[in-house]
């Protein structure tokens, strides 16, 4: 294996044979090849932690652990940082993406006073489906009211207006710009911005008004998905926030079925054949774009 240390990033510069799964040595020709890829490419400032949060919480989470980082999948960070932080009993959250887990939605609701809107097209999480069972009236309705300033909706969010189907019924689907209109937070502050929609934010990144976003979206926080190891797209997408969002945290989110879930430091539970790879900078772009992924707009800071 050969190391090149450049600007204080180490670089393994090796590829895996696919068949026999051993490592092979590069020749010299692809490390000169490879040293000058990599020294012609400047990596954005989305590649690095551009902001230092000084007050981060992990908020949400089914399990409560001594080490805020090896909460479960559900908590997420959220800057408490002056002007940047939601301010308490006046605050407005759009969470995109429930599953099982609304943690971090009641979080924000109960221990903070935000009014709180939840999207997702499939009810998972028990404490909605145990409202809907208790109110069979409300099955075919396109929200469920679950406290006071938090309600439900089971719609879905996409960008663009031809994928959207059926936005007024349960498991529907609607354009984030109909859904802002529907929460009555038109022209208004959104504390967090919340979405892990499995994919689905390709999509919401292509068409976002960046204009209104920088406007109105003081915190953007999302996971992002890869169809393979080659998907490079979010990368791209993700340089549209560079207009007003500085990154304050990133989570890989490598983590396999063997952690259920959990933030495991210094265990690996996932493998990254490297032979998919490109080059290092193809690699680069991957690690530092899939994963959880936390902004705050630098027009609040």
């Amino acid at each position: 294996m050969k190391i090149i240390t450049r600007n204080n990033i180490k670089l393994n510069l090796f590829q895996i044979d696919a068949n026999r799964n051993k490592h092979s040595e590069l020749n010299q020709d692809q490390i000169k090849l490879r040293k000058l890829l990599f020294e012609s490419t400047e990596l954005s400032s989305r590649d690095y932690i551009a902001y230092k949060c000084r007050d981060k919480r992990r908020i949400g989470g089914q399990t409560k652990p001594e080490n805020k980082f090896q909460q479960t999948e559900g908590a997420w960070f959220v800057c408490f940082d002056n002007r940047l932080a939601p301010i308490k009993n006046n605050c407005n959250i759009l969470s995109f993406g429930i599953n099982r887990d609304e943690s971090f939605d009641f979080s924000m609701n109960k221990e903070h006073g935000c009014s709180v809107h939840s999207f997702d097209p499939y009810i998972e999480a028990n404490r909605f489906k145990q409202i809907q069972t208790a109110h069979p009236t409300l099955i075919n309705l396109p929200f469920i009211q679950v406290k006071k300033n938090w309600r439900f909706y089971k719609t879905g969010v996409v960008g663009m207006k031809s994928k959207a189907r059926n936005p007024n019924l349960s498991g529907g689907l609607d354009t984030l710009e109909n859904l802002i209109e529907k929460t009555q937070l038109k022209n208004k502050v959104i504390d967090v911005f919340k979405m892990d929609i499995e994919g689905g934010e390709k999509n919401v990144l292509e068409y976002l008004d960046m204009d209104y976003a920088c406007k109105y979206f003081k915190q953007f926080i999302l996971e992002t998905h890869a169809l393979n190891l080659t998907d490079n797209l979010i990368y791209e997408l993700l340089g549209k926030l560079e207009k007003c969002f500085s990154l304050f945290h990133r989570d890989s989110r490598l983590i396999g079925p063997n952690y259920a879930g959990q933030y495991v430091r210094g265990k690996s539970s996932v493998k990254i054949d490297l032979a998919h790879f490109e080059n290092e900078i193809n690699l680069s772009k991957f690690l530092f774009s899939i994963g959880e992924l936390y902004f705050v707009n630098e027009n609040f800071i």
